[in-house]
């Protein structure tokens, strides 16, 4: 079964002026529990159905908590601990789907030679019940959901740091079983090994999702080594998978720690931003869905350091989408609509190392969960997450909350297409993942300034 859905949105009028900037205020004030240290792990999804984005974190990288937002802007968020034992050891990923269609979202846990963990969400009962995947042990880096062979059902690929990854195909029934569907074999032959950051999307927007990770391999210096080359599986409609990333330019030999796709122009594409630590981070815009092109020298981009995320997300709701990464410095740069970023600092020179995204107030702008850590995995003992909330402006949005009828219950693969003078925006929906960050979103944002609430 192929779940995949086109939205088209038309809109016929625009304003003459775009309001606001971007601003963030920590408001760990309103969290139920402030004192937590999630170190990598943390994500936002809506975990009891209610429509509202909650916050689901590892407390010093093993003790699951769930926030839960509430309509009260008063007592925002009630903070729930999972009474189950995930394992002792810090759990590098999280990944959050629907994994056996019951309508809930569930939650899988892994970390580095330590066991898979699979929690079950029961639905209405803010309970869940507690798995495991055998699977042979390895270094976790990263996970991504999606119906990856097209039967209606949520699969996972988990990303290896020190070998192949890990494709984990789901019974039918709700259980991930481990099964051979995509050839992570490298040409020329290698251990495999160098998988950092993964985004099964729909890159080329033909209707099928692709799949694409962010290679780098520590200690590996040959920009040749093919565990440093960055990989793009092609879908063909079916469900087969080709590597095929040198057809559109994306084969490259650079430390990619993660990327992730996104429309930086409305031209109505999907452009792609990579962290990398050899070389400064980089933008490519897509070129009528058959070509990537390097246009960081011209963007005003200037992202050194360590960076451990990045993501392109409209921070303040002007209809272009800005950059955001963290990892030893925090730096966020706003679009100005001309293919340039102007880089602001809307957390007070604060660094975190990494981020979830989503809308943890219900004001239509997207907030911030925030951990900060010891490099590159470990939590900080004596620095808490931080809640950031969006000062928001005079900025409308549209916001799509979906359901599929069907297997598919969170609509994963959907994407809306706004039309208008600014050109097409477009905003997609579904698993992506850099590094262990989930993005467990079932709606779409089709950000627009000054027209629609």
């Amino acid at each position: 079964m192929k779940s995949f859905y086109i939205l088209l949105l038309c809109v016929s009028f625009w304003a003459n002026t775009l309001n606001g900037q971007i601003q963030f205020a920590n408001r760990n004030d309103l969290l139920g529990e402030k004192d937590q240290h999630s170190a990598v792990p943390v994500g936002i999804a809506d975990m009891n159905g209610d429509g509202l984005d909650d916050i689901i974190s590892l407390n010093f990288g093993s003790i699951l908590n769930i926030q839960y937002q509430t309509p009260d802007s008063a007592r925002l968020f009630v903070r729930y601990e999972i009474p189950l034992g995930i394992d002792n050891a810090e759990q590098n990923d999280i990944c959050i789907a629907d994994f056996n269609n019951d309508g809930a979202n569930d939650i899988m846990a892994v970390g580095s030679y330590d066991r898979v963990n699979v929690l079950y969400n029961i639905p209405f009962t803010y309970a869940f019940n507690l798995t495991y995947i055998v699977v042979t042990p390895f270094f976790s880096q990263g996970a991504s959901a999606g119906d990856f062979n097209h039967d209606g059902w949520v699969d996972v690929v988990m990303l290896n740091d020190n070998g192949a990854n890990y494709t984990l195909l789901n019974d039918g029934a709700g259980h991930l079983v481990e099964a051979d569907l995509f050839d992570f074999t490298t040409v020329p032959a290698s251990d495999n090994s160098g998988n950092y950051g993964s985004l099964y999307t729909d890159f080329d927007m033909d209707g099928d999702l692709d799949f694409y990770i962010a290679k780098c391999r520590q200690g590996v210096n040959n920009p040749a080594d093919p565990r440093r080359i960055d990989v793009l599986f092609v879908n063909d409609g079916l469900g087969n998978y080709t590597e095929n990333a040198a057809k559109y330019g994306l084969a490259d030999g650079r430390q990619t720690w993660t990327a992730d796709f996104g429309d930086i122009d409305n031209d109505g594409d999907l452009d792609l931003f990579k962290t990398q630590h050899d070389v400064i981070s980089e933008l490519y815009e897509n070129i009528g869905n058959d070509t990537f092109i390097n246009i960081t020298p011209s963007t005003g981009l200037n992202i050194t350091g360590v960076p451990l995320q990045g993501m392109i997300r409209d921070l303040d709701n002007d209809g272009f989408q800005d950059i955001l990464v963290s990892g030893d410095r925090v730096d966020c740069y706003h679009n100005n609509g001309n293919k340039t970023f102007t880089k602001v600092d809307p957390f007070n020179a604060v660094i975190f190392g990494t981020f979830a995204l989503g809308d943890l107030n219900h004001d239509g702008f997207t907030d911030i969960y925030a951990s900060r850590v010891i490099p590159f995995n470990n939590p900080d003992p004596l620095r808490e997450d931080i809640l950031y909330l969006n000062q928001k402006n005079d900025n409308h949005f549209l916001a799509l909350s979906l359901k599929d009828n069907g297997l598919n219950t969170s609509a994963i693969g959907a994407m809306a297409l706004l039309y208008g003078p600014w050109g097409i925006q477009v905003r997609k929906s579904g698993q992506e993942n850099n590094t262990g960050f989930p993005m467990a979103m079932n709606d779409i944002r089709a950000w627009q300034p000054n027209h629609i609430r």
